[in-house]
């Protein structure tokens, strides 16, 4: 989309510097060209921006993007603000304002030749390296630019909305296309969600800017939130796409059964979901804690004829058997000790399994 951009013109003239003092300035110094120095006023236009287009910063201020830029728009005065500075962006891929509006997420796509230190300055006095060489050796402006593209800059920053500084800054890699982020409710932790060629789903905490868990996503998404009432739940839609994960220090373990998928931490919380008629989706019918002593890891569960057992450190075995109750499907029987070993994983012999089918 074309964008009209109207400019002030800050010009040298403004300061003029005094006849006495000229002899102060070296010959060089005066026959500098003068700087002039365009600031932007507003901007005619639109941009999509992943799934997040447009987010009130405050009860009378949207912000959006246009071009590379992001935009603040006042409903009361239109009075338009650039967040961005003009030269260091070159395109936005996606933003997010954090639930209580103080800070604000950019993934951005830099130029190589920019540097941008942590505390928001932006210095453009460092070029990109053998550049001079570089643009007389190409001779062509195409493929320039394709040079330019191969060595941009990926980062996730982190402003505070009401300075515009930026407080953190993530780096990400050279092929990072991030589509959506989502900060948790109590402004703590941010999910990411990458695009192709990644499809990872990455979990931050904003304070130190520190990865605290990632994974691939199967399949394509285009929107990433975090619970509002839980932040180890982080959910991702897409095209033909609905999936939740859950962030956990603990191991787990699982194992399916028949109408049922049975879930074990390793610190003793036992899931049990119950499996739609169509295999389509998963539902928890049941949570509670296994009947082992605090010393014992759980390691493995495993599916049988009757139900299901599990094991873990210190010789701990547990069995459990299928019931009519709907909201207890599968009760506790009885736990034995079999010495000071640990199971890393049990296997049910075939009769079993035979007769169950």
């Amino acid at each position: 989309m074309d964008v009209q951009l109207d400019v002030e013109v800050e010009s040298p003239e403004d300061d003029v510097t005094p006849l006495q003092d000229l002899a102060l300035h070296t010959n060089t110094e005066e026959d500098k060209e003068p700087s002039f120095h365009l600031k932007p006023t507003y901007a005619l236009g639109f941009r999509t921006c992943g799934r997040t287009a447009i987010a009130f910063a405050s009860e009378s201020m949207v912000i959006y993007p246009v071009a590379h830029h992001l935009v603040l728009y006042n409903l009361e005065t239109s009075v338009m603000d650039f967040f961005h500075h003009v030269r260091h962006t070159k395109s936005i891929q996606s933003f997010q304002l954090s639930p209580n509006r103080d800070l604000l997420a950019v993934a951005e796509v830099c130029h190589p030749s920019v540097q941008i230190p942590t505390n928001g300055a932006i210095s453009m006095t460092t070029p990109l390296s053998g550049s001079s060489t570089l643009k007389g050796s190409i001779g062509s402006s195409v493929a320039f630019h394709a040079h330019l593209r191969e060595h941009e800059i990926r980062a996730l920053a982190i402003y505070k909305l009401s300075t515009k500084t930026r407080v953190r800054s993530i780096s990400l890699p050279a092929n990072s296309n991030v589509v959506s982020c989502s900060f948790s409710t109590d402004n703590k932790f941010l999910a990411v969600l990458e695009d192709a060629p990644a499809h990872t789903v990455t979990y931050w905490k904003v304070g130190n800017a520190k990865l605290v868990a990632s994974c691939k996503c199967p399949s394509r998404g285009s929107r990433i939130h975090i619970s509002p009432t839980n932040a180890n739940f982080i959910s991702v839609s897409g095209p033909t796409t609905l999936k939740y994960w859950v962030w956990t220090k603990n191991d787990f373990d699982h194992s399916w059964l028949k109408e049922h998928m049975i879930a074990l931490s390793e610190r003793g919380l036992l899931l049990c979901f119950r499996i739609s008629l169509d295999g389509c989706s998963a539902d928890l019918v049941h949570s509670s804690r296994c009947h082992q002593p605090s010393y014992v890891r759980l390691e493995c569960v495993t599916a049988h004829g009757k139900g299901f057992v599990i094991g873990g450190s210190a010789g701990f075995f547990s069995i459990y058997e299928a019931a009519d109750d709907p909201k207890d499907p599968f009760p506790f029987v009885r736990s034995v000790s079999v010495g000071d070993i640990a199971f890393d994983c049990i296997a049910v012999s075939c009769p079993q399994i035979l007769k169950q089918s």
